[in-house]
């Protein structure tokens, strides 16, 4: 399950600040839903503002520890 997405273009800044938020398009009653502890995958595609538009792909875990 999808749990933070971001999308940004060269002319946002681009910044990745999950604060272990709960999923996407979730809502409670007011109160952020947050993520049990535990380790979830990441998967980021990145294109570069370089001359050939490189791509490439980072992925990996993060924990989730409170």
């Amino acid at each position: 399950m999808k749990v933070f997405e971001n999308t940004t273009t060269a002319s946002d800044r681009v910044l990745i600040n999950w604060d272990a938020g709960g999923p996407v398009g979730e809502s409670g009653n007011g109160n952020a839903t947050r993520v049990s502890d535990g380790v979830y995958y990441y998967l980021a595609e990145v294109e570069f503002a370089d001359f050939a538009n490189t791509k490439r792909t980072y992925k990996g875990w993060v924990e989730v520890k409170r």
